[in-house]
């Protein structure tokens, strides 16, 4: 739920979506618990096929974050499971536990923005 929260507020408040232009489409933030559209709140401002699109790019960016950290625990599988194995014969770690632990995690090279890619043309 959080994810989606970010992804909606990029690309309605921060224009951060190149289909729809670096354009904000909302003005302020709906309280959590206040009025929703249409029940004597804000109206949107923007017609079905924007609404549309809104929805494709935070569901493109939500579906990138997830696919990216996904990756991020696929790479590091095997420390995982030793940081998993070790606690199970210690029951806590100590400082020297988690520094060799550490020195182990190889960064991983950021993946690289395609015209395909959720912030990309053809998503």
């Amino acid at each position: 739920m959080k994810a989606t929260d970010i992804a909606r507020s990029m690309v309605l408040r921060y224009g951060m979506d190149e289909d729809l232009g670096h354009v904000a489409y909302e003005r302020e933030r709906q309280p959590m618990l206040g009025p929703t559209p249409g029940a004597g709140g804000h109206a949107r401002e923007f017609s079905d096929e924007t609404e549309r699109l809104i929805d494709h790019a935070i569901r493109a960016l939500v579906g990138h974050a997830f696919d990216q950290a996904v990756a991020i625990l696929d790479a590091h599988r095997p420390l995982h499971e030793k940081t998993a194995q070790l606690l199970l014969q210690k029951e806590t770690l100590e400082e020297d536990d988690i520094r060799q632990l550490r020195a182990e995690i190889v960064p991983i090279s950021p993946v690289e923005e395609t015209s395909d890619g959720p912030m990309g043309a053809a998503s």
